[in-house]
C-alpha cells in the first residue's frame, strides 16, 4: 500500500514547502505526496512555481487541480519574485478563494508543463470548490472541467 499526504492546511501540512520538509522527515518508501496546487496560497505561498519547486518530484504520485484567485496587494508573480530574490517563504496571508479553473491566479498551465518536463506519471484530480450564489457545483464542476481542456492543451502544444 501507498499513502499519500496532502498539502491541506486544515488537515496536515498547508503547504509545498511544508509538505517537501515532511517527505523529507519520513523518509518511508510507501509514503508520497497528494500535490494540490492550489492550497499553498491561503498560506501566502505561489505554489507553482515557488510550492513545487519545494518538492522530491518522485514522491508526487497524485495531484488536485484547482484555482484559486487572493485578494492581496501583491500578485503571484511578485510573490514568486520576492521569494526569489529573498529565499524566503513570503507569508503574508491574504484572503482567498477558489476561481474556475482558468480564471484565477494559479499558473496551471506551467505546472502541467513542468510536470510533462518532469516526467509526471501520477493521477490528477479536478477539484472545483469554487462557490457562488447561483452556480450549482455541477455548473462549477462542467465550467472547471473547460478551463482545464483548454489549459492541458497549451501545455502540451
Amino acid at each position: 500500500m501507498r499513502l499519500v499526504l496532502e498539502d491541506e492546511g486544515s488537515c496536515n501540512v498547508g503547504s509545498g514547502h511544508e509538505l517537501g520538509a515532511m517527505l523529507k522527515l519520513v523518509p518511508a518508501a510507501n509514503l508520497g505526496a497528494n500535490w494540490d496546487v492550489g492550497n499553498g496560497y491561503w498560506h501566502g505561498e505561489v505554489s507553482y512555481p515557488v510550492g513545487y519547486g519545494a518538492l522530491d518530484k518522485n514522491r508526487i504520485w497524485h495531484m488536485h487541480l484547482k484555482d484559486v484567485r487572493c485578494d492581496a496587494a501583491a500578485t503571484a508573480k511578485e510573490k514568486a519574485e520576492a521569494f526569489r530574490k529573498q529565499g524566503t517563504r513570503v507569508t503574508e496571508q491574504s484572503k482567498c478563494q477558489t476561481a474556475i479553473v482558468g480564471t484565477g491566479q494559479v499558473d496551471l498551465t506551467g505546472q502541467l508543463r513542468a510536470l510533462l518536463r518532469d516526467g509526471y506519471e501520477g493521477t490528477l484530480s479536478l477539484e472545483p470548490e469554487y462557490e457562488a450564489p447561483g452556480v450549482t457545483h455541477f455548473e462549477a464542476t462542467r465550467r472547471s472541467l473547460e478551463g482545464l481542456l483548454k489549459i492541458m492543451d497549451a501545455a502540451a502544444g
